[in-house]
């Protein structure tokens, strides 16, 4: 442990050389300054940062204003059918009624737009491979959400469950 003695010249040190070295520093940056050069460069670099810290960030706006645009002008026109087989596509025209593709849809539609403004140039193969064409898969599958759907667009119903048995209940 320290005593008064030398915490107290520890002290007294530091603020010596404190004020020194501030009085060097000064000294030492005018003389730089002096150098046409070293303050042309000084300037040049404290307006860049200047400028770099003023600087307005936006985030640009989205691409699609809602899930419903996204699925109208992206998603329907990315997984097209032809007219021969629109009827057979597992597809509904309602497909904002069945929750479970609704969610789906709306996931899609919001990782499009954060990686669409973290990568403009090259996020459109990777949404695809990644997560579009994943979705897609489930939502429009042979027994899937939408297998019926094109023939008489019923609304999808949750699994089947079995309620639990609370304690102290008993089978009947």
């Amino acid at each position: 442990m320290e005593s008064i003695i030398q915490q107290v010249t520890a002290e007294a040190v530091r603020e010596a050389v404190k004020d020194w070295v501030k009085e060097a520093v000064r000294a030492a940056f005018e003389q730089r300054m002096e150098d046409g050069e070293f303050s042309d460069e000084l300037e040049m670099l404290m307006g860049e940062f200047a400028e770099e810290k003023t600087q307005i960030t936006t985030k640009p706006e989205p691409r699609f204003k809602s899930v419903f645009d996204f699925v109208d002008n992206f998603i329907r026109p990315m997984y097209p059918t032809t007219k021969n087989s629109q009827e057979r596509a597992n597809w509904s025209r309602q497909w904002y009624k069945h929750k479970e593709v609704g969610q789906r849809l709306e996931a899609l539609w919001v990782i499009y737009e954060r990686m669409r403004q973290e990568d403009p140039e090259g996020f459109l193969e990777k949404f695809l491979r990644d997560h579009a064409d994943y979705h897609m898969r489930q939502i429009m599958a042979d027994g899937g959400v939408f297998s019926y759907c094109s023939a008489a667009d019923t609304p999808s119903i949750p699994l089947p469950v079995e309620p639990e048995k609370t304690k102290g209940e008993t089978k009947k």
